[in-house]
């Protein structure tokens, strides 16, 4: 859900946004005199975008999903198999 806030606002009610921006994931757009200057967002998401703007990984993206295509996926079953000490086991706890 996306809430339009004035600065104003956002400067009296910031502690109260923010848990909300948060806990319940919302986006606030902050207007000043009725223009947009700022959004808020969940920082887990904005790390998220941010990294999608990188080309370079966009392009490991697009060869991952290329191979998976071609039925060059592994499952995660099998990855963890391959991997020293085989299976990928936790160890028992004593």
């Amino acid at each position: 859900m996306v809430r339009r806030i004035s600065l104003d606002e956002a400067r009296i009610k910031l502690p109260q946004l923010v848990r909300r921006v948060r806990r319940r994931r919302q986006y606030l757009i902050v207007e000043q005199d009725g223009v947009a200057v700022a959004g808020v967002m969940n920082p887990e998401e904005l790390e998220d975008y941010l990294e999608l703007q990188d080309a370079e990984l966009n392009r490991q993206i697009e060869t991952g999903y290329a191979e998976y295509q071609r039925g060059k996926a592994t499952s995660a079953r099998a990855f963890l198999a391959r991997l020293p000490g085989g299976g990928g086991q936790r160890p028992r706890r004593p």
